[in-house]
This record gives C-alpha cells, sequence and structure tokens, in this order.
C-alpha cells in the first residue's frame, strides 16, 4: 500500500472548504476608515470598485502619492516649513512645492 507523503506547506486536502481564508484587509482601506478601524475585504469601503491589489502598481503607487500630498498640505498649513517637510516625507523640495502649489 502506498503512503502520501505531505510536503512542508501543504494541506492534506487541497479542496478550498478546507483552507482557511484570513481577511486582513488593507492598509488603504485601514486609512480610509481612520484611526483604529481595520478594513476587511468582504467589507471594503472601496466596493464595487476593483481591488487595489488587482489594478496594478501604479494605481498603488498613485494611491501612496495622494496620500502623501494630503500629508503635506495638513502639515503646511499647521505652518511647517518647507524644508521641515522635505525632512519628514524625504523628498525633494520640488515634490513639495509641487504638492502644495494649489493651496497657495
Amino acid at each position: 500500500m502506498r503512503r502520501k507523503v505531505i510536503l512542508p506547506g501543504h494541506f492534506n486536502d487541497s479542496k478550498p472548504e478546507h483552507h482557511e481564508y484570513r481577511d486582513g484587509g488593507c492598509k488603504y482601506a485601514d486609512d480610509y476608515l481612520g484611526e483604529g478601524k481595520k478594513s476587511s475585504c468582504l467589507n471594503c469601503p472601496f466596493y464595487p470598485d476593483p481591488c487595489i491589489y488587482d489594478r496594478g502598481k501604479g494605481y498603488m503607487q498613485r494611491l501612496k502619492i495622494e496620500q502623501r500630498t494630503k500629508q503635506v498640505i495638513k502639515l503646511w498649513k499647521q505652518g511647517r516649513k518647507p524644508e521641515e517637510l522635505m525632512g519628514i516625507f524625504k523628498v525633494s523640495r520640488k515634490t513639495i512645492d509641487r504638492a502644495i502649489s494649489g493651496q497657495r
């Protein structure tokens, strides 16, 4: 009689109903919901839009830039100097100027 060999990292039964799916959400939805709130894929605040992880790196990069721009504007309105913002976000003066240009 042959013995079934189970390799490390593999499940004895590969049927989906015997697999534990983790619904940890994503950091973009967490940021959108606010501090202290945890998102989940099944309750995504961006639904019915496609998942950001399905859209590709370009979309995620644009989201990161938009979030950074909002943070730059918020700190700039609180009185922070562009030189300080350069150090905080580790970006060039041109990037800071581009972010606050529509706010003047």
